[in-house]
This record gives C-alpha cells, structure tokens and sequence, in this order.
C-alpha cells in the first residue's frame, strides 16, 4: 500500500503588513512518503536549492529517490521508463509514464512563518489521499526541509534527523551502476 506524500517547495517570500506573501509550487507523490522514505532522501540528497527546483519541476512523482535522471546518476543514455526504471532513478508521471496534468501546483499565501503553508494547504493533500507534507524552505544556496503527518499538529525539521550528506552522490552513484550492470 502507497504512503502517499506532497513535496512543497517555497520560491517567493515578500514582507508584508501582518507577515509574509509566500508563493512556490508543490507536487504529489505516491510511495514511500513517510519520514524514513521521501523524508530521508529529500533531507539527504535534495538539500542544494538547485536540486530541489528541478525536483520539482519535474512534477507528480511515483518514487523518489537519490537521482532525478539516468544522466544525474552518470548513466546517461541508459533507458529509463515507469515500467522500466533504473534503480535510485526517481521516477515521474509526466516523463516517465507520459501522463499530463501532473506538473507542479502554484501557491500563494500570506502567513507569519513559512511552515504555516503545510497547515493552510491541509485539504488539498487531503484530498490526494497525503498522509505527510514536506516543506522545503530555501536560504541561500541550500534548502532545509521540514515535515509534518498531516494527522498531527507539529511540523519537524528533517535536517536533526537526517543531515544533509555532501558525499550522498558518489555513494550512491556506486549503487546505481552496479545495480544497472546486474540488470545487464
């Protein structure tokens, strides 16, 4: 059975009379969506700003995992498909299986702190059937993420439980090679 999870991503912030405007974009996904799944891998390996865009440019997502695409996983040229995917290679609705209306959802809000996003956006992930919410909020080049059960009222920051990992690439990089010359 799916965990199903949203992936928010907040790109404006504008000070305003009682707080702030917040605008990004979220996406669904569907399996693994607790802490130790899609929580781990965004804490761990989409911790760049740069990453976590793209991530969600990508849109609605079946699984998450350490790489975005074969290419990222420095297998380029290598098949990669919903039915077919590659191991640790994230795989899309949009790109993946061809489906549309999966592209990221916008928002924009005035709230007074950033992971009041998770609470005010409640009956859309609801809605999807979400059992987590994840909130990335950017500072510089890097992002923090943050999450909460959509059944609990506390909202946690994922980086105290799993730190981001500089060396997250090369080690799995590893991985993914030697699964993908199995498959061979």
């Amino acid at each position: 059975m799916a965990t199903r999870s949203v992936v928010v991503l907040l790109e404006r912030r504008r000070k305003t009379k009682n707080g702030y405007r917040f605008g990004g974009r979220w996406v669904y996904g569907h399996w693994d969506g607790y802490p130790e799944g899609v929580g781990l891998v965004l804490s761990t390996c989409y911790f760049e700003r740069e990453r976590a865009e793209a991530l969600i440019a990508l849109g609605d997502f079946s699984a998450l995992e350490p790489f975005l695409s074969p290419e990222d996983a420095g297998l380029p040229g290598l098949p990669h498909s919903f039915n077919n995917p590659l191991p640790l290679v994230s795989i899309f609705y949009g790109r993946d299986r061809g489906e549309e209306g999966t592209e990221a959802k916008p928002f924009s809000v005035e709230l007074r702190r950033p992971e009041e996003i998770l609470f005010f956006l409640e009956g859309e992930f609801l809605a999807l059937g979400a059992e987590y919410a994840y909130l990335g909020v950017p500072k510089g080049s890097r992002v923090t993420w943050l999450c909460r059960g959509l059944e609990e009222d506390e909202v946690e920051d994922l980086s105290l439980l799993y730190p981001p990992d500089p060396e997250w690439r090369e080690r799995n990089r590893r991985r993914v090679l030697l699964e993908a010359l199995a498959r061979t």
